[in-house]
């Protein structure tokens, strides 16, 4: 019988295996890729637009080109739409990003070919009612008064806004933004952006779905924008002030560097130790120790464009200065660490990455990132390596150049 008093041996693996992607159909710069499980008899599709908020000429509308795409076409309303979906098990979903637009379909394997022609409609048939225009503003101009209370918001918001002045990834869709934007100007740039440049599907398909698929392959008429070059002023402290509220949010950031940068493996370790999960420094000494807040991380977010880097946390208006001092102390402080505290990182980390394909659809994730990057086959198994050769002078060596607070910007609200 198994003894549960006693904890299993602790193993480790450097292992980092994703499931094999074939390629199919191809039109121009399009191309559709499929892993296969028949683990059970459910498939994800995935469309990828090149129609992010990076291309808009008017802002909102990648955001409400996404919302509205589902909601009517030239033969069926929104209702007969989700209608027919619900009949057969089915489930759409659609993101919009900074750099594009993902429409995901899931399905059971059975009834693929059932709801297939519908997303082959929804894609090059959209007519964006005005009604559903109507209700899609309403609810967005009410969810964004209720953000425009929160300090976590308008923090997030200003952070953005200070490292990427005068270019799409720093705006944010105001009240006014709505007056300016209608339905012709949202279904204007779908149609300048419609282009399916990926499709990514992932679970238990035939090669008469692949066929049906191909069909919505288009090489994109997306022209790239000419993109500004990015500066900040590093040390910028900028205060969002809400007079009646007790709490403060804290939001700090950098520009950052890509994933084929020399350094990244270091950068990744580094900041995982900083603030990358619940036994990091930060949490330690913030929420643990002096209890200014109830959680704190610091995050590496990638765009197409530029990479960067933040700390977030929201803590009690008075103690705000304190807990931005200690943030900024233990910034420095990664300059000096044990190696007991690397190698419990380090394991946290890469088991992390390990879990992080456990199923085919967590897996195709990954490789639609690599594929969309054009980063090299075998990349995270690599990675792994390069973070397994780390040593505490490496870590102390990354902190003096890539985490010194000076280059920091930081925005306060509250």
């Amino acid at each position: 019988m198994l003894d549960r008093s006693v904890a299993p041996p602790f193993t480790r693996t450097l292992d980092f295996q994703l499931p094999s992607a074939v390629q199919f159909g191809a039109n121009g710069s399009a191309s559709g890729w499929v892993i296969h499980s028949n683990e059970h008899p459910v498939c994800k599709v995935e469309l990828v637009l090149s129609a992010g908020k990076r291309y808009e000429s008017v802002t909102g509308a990648s955001h409400f080109a996404g919302q509205l795409l589902d909601k009517g076409t030239k033969y069926h309303s929104a209702l007969e739409i989700a209608s027919h979906l619900d009949h057969f098990g089915a489930h759409l979903d659609i993101e919009t990003g900074s750099d594009y637009l993902h429409v995901n379909l899931y399905a059971l394997s059975q009834h693929l070919q059932e709801v297939l022609p519908l997303l082959q409609e929804l894609m090059e048939q959209p007519s964006f009612p005005d009604e559903e225009w109507r209700i899609a503003k309403d609810i967005f101009a009410q969810n964004l008064q209720v953000n425009l209370e929160k300090t976590a918001f308008l923090a997030a918001r200003g952070l953005r806004k200070l490292l990427f002045p005068n270019h799409p990834y720093g705006t944010s869709v105001q009240l006014e933004d709505l007056n300016r934007l209608d339905p012709t100007q949202i279904s204007g740039f779908y149609q300048m952006h419609r282009g399916v440049d990926r499709i990514f599907v992932a679970g238990s398909v035939n090669d008469n779905d692949l066929q049906s698929l191909q069909k919505l392959l288009t090489s994109s008429n997306t022209t790239p924008r000419k993109d500004p070059s990015f500066s900040i002023q590093a040390g910028t402290h900028q205060h969002i002030l809400r007079k009646d509220s007790l709490q403060a949010s804290i939001r700090m950031g950098k520009l950052g560097v890509d994933r084929m940068h020399k350094d990244y493996a270091g950068i990744l370790l580094t900041n995982h130790i900083l603030g990358g999960y619940f036994g990091s420094r930060l949490m330690k000494n913030i929420r643990e120790e002096k209890g200014l807040s109830y959680g704190i991380y610091s995050t590496i977010q990638h765009h197409a464009l530029a990479s960067t880097m933040s700390i977030g946390a929201d803590v009690n208006r008075a103690q705000m200065d304190l807990a931005i001092a200690e943030i900024q102390r233990e910034m420095v402080a990664l300059q000096k660490i044990e190696q007991d505290e690397l190698t419990t990182a380090r394991n946290h980390f890469i088991g992390s990455l390990q879990n992080d394909i456990s199923n085919v659809f967590a897996a195709t994730e990954r490789i639609k990132m690599m594929n969309l990057e054009g980063l090299p086959a075998g990349y995270f198994q690599q990675l792994i390596h390069s973070l397994e050769s780390i040593s505490t002078d490496d870590v102390a060596q990354i902190a003096e150049v890539h985490f010194d607070p000076a280059q920091f910007v930081i925005v306060t609200a509250g």
